[in-house]
């Protein structure tokens, strides 16, 4: 055993650790939050540590004497929560599962319900669903799903004012999130053909939570219960000609083909979400989510106005729009020779580089290219009426920049309705409509799942959307 000193932002551990224990690892024990969107396979370069005076990625440092460890300060940031105050007296509680954020609400007689939202503890491991099935399949422990847990423990304590007087439950997750939550094996979630067995509704009795709970089913391995929670709250499947979109990570959309709901999803990869782009960061404080352009400088816009620490999704697309509009890249996404090595400086210690821009242009090709083939099957004369665009991210857009930059087609853009967490509110109805079980697990039959990654198609729009516009 060797003993350790954690630097954590204004917070000195003192812990110890086993021979050969990785700092990531220590980390997370101590129950301590640090970027690691790949999950600690050392690939995107976010989880640097300083060891003993020596900058270092956490993930591959092993710690085999006394150490030193410091933690850069902003990292325990993504840890906050948000609370809404006074706490409730509900007996019923709707609650989404996302793979970034947790939020719960109380269903009761109030004008406006109390809700918590917090980060999912569970991003310790990885910043995307494939990267926590690749954790679990390889540990096998119930890491994860502990996580989850106390993450909900917390929320119900900081949202009830007695949870003893708690009745219902109903959560709204995506397919791995309630692999994840109930501890089952996830090992099919990462192989081909993908099976899984939430295809039902399932009331169950989880004693750390509520002897009464219910967990939408999910549609496919990819498209979850999140997104069958969305159909509930738009009514969509009562209106021909639209499409519900969520993006993120693993964007997940399902069209109406004049009464026939068709689902798919894409893997867009983590760049939405901070991922894979050198200086990205979730929507924290500090996070650029707007920037404009003007005289040579870009004019930025903070998440609590807290000094520049990355930059979310939101912010990344405005700042694609800023790059191809004022010719600092062209459109095939390269960049100009004054910034080709180093990149553009967007602050004094932020840049964008050339291949964060190649991340974000497979990422909104991706979800372009989605789109498209689920249009392309409804036929010629097939007409969108309405856009539901779901989801935190979602929210947070500029659409003309989106549209800009080619994540939708041109002629979307006026037929987009923004609807905020679909998830959360399908579970409220849920809740609310007294919606049985027999009446959800009907709608989910009635859907439609496709998988488009092995059409040529597909692969034809998404080369055909690599460029910009």
């Amino acid at each position: 055993m060797h003993t350790i000193e954690i630097i954590y932002g204004d917070t000195t551990i003192h812990t110890t650790c086993q021979t050969n224990e990785t700092v990531l690892d220590l980390l997370r024990k101590e129950q301590l939050f640090l970027t690691a969107d790949c999950g600690g396979t050392g690939t995107c370069g976010k989880c640097k540590v300083i060891l003993n005076g020596v900058q270092t990625l956490a993930c591959q440092a092993t710690l085999t004497t006394h150490a030193v460890i410091e933690v850069p300060c902003h990292t325990n940031k993504t840890a906050q929560s948000t609370v809404a105050t006074p706490k409730s007296h509900a007996d019923k509680l709707a609650i989404d599962i996302g793979s970034t954020t947790i939020v719960l609400q109380a269903v009761a007689d109030h004008p406006v319900p109390p809700a918590h939202s917090m980060l999912n503890g569970q991003i310790k491991y990885g910043a995307d669903v494939i990267s926590r099935i690749a954790y679990q399949n390889a540990h096998k422990n119930d890491n994860l799903t502990a996580s989850v847990q106390n993450d909900l423990q917390l929320g119900i304590e900081a949202i009830l004012a007695d949870r003893s007087n708690l009745r219902e439950v109903v959560i709204s997750c995506n397919t791995v999130m309630a692999y994840l939550l109930l501890g089952l094996d996830t090992t099919s979630l990462g192989l081909y053909p993908f099976a899984f067995v939430t295809d039902k509704a399932i009331r169950t009795n989880l004693s750390w939570l509520c002897d009464n709970v219910l967990i939408l089913p999910s549609i496919s391995a990819f498209v979850g219960g999140d997104i069958l929670s969305g159909i509930l709250y738009t009514k969509m499947y009562e209106k021909p000609n639209t499409l519900l979109l969520d993006i993120g990570t693993n964007t997940e959309m399902v069209i109406n083909n004049n009464g026939q709901l068709i689902a798919t999803s894409t893997s867009a990869g983590p760049a939405f979400e901070g991922g894979n782009i050198s200086c990205g960061t979730g929507a924290v404080p500090g996070a650029i989510f707007s920037a404009a352009y003007r005289s040579g400088k870009f004019i930025l816009q903070t998440i609590d106005g807290h000094k520049p620490v990355g930059i979310c999704g939101s912010g990344l697309i405005d700042i694609m729009r800023c790059l191809l509009d004022y010719k600092l890249m062209d459109r095939t996404g390269l960049l100009i020779d004054e910034f080709f090595e180093s990149g553009v400086p967007i602050t004094d210690t932020i840049r964008i580089t050339q291949d964060d821009i190649r991340q974000f242009q497979l990422a909104k090709a991706s979800i372009r290219a989605a789109t498209e083939f689920l249009l392309s099957g409804c036929g010629d004369g097939y007409t969108l009426d309405t856009v539901f665009l779901c989801g935190s991210f979602g929210s947070h857009l500029n659409l003309q920049n989106a549209s800009r930059v080619g994540l939708f087609p041109p002629y979307l853009l006026n037929k987009i309705k923004v609807c905020g967490n679909t998830s959360l509110e399908g579970a409220t109805a849920t809740l609310t409509q007294s919606l049985s079980e027999s009446l959800i697990n009907t709608l989910r039959d009635t859907v439609k799942s496709t998988v488009i990654s092995e059409e040529t198609l597909f692969s034809e729009l998404f080369i055909q959307h690599i460029d910009f516009e």
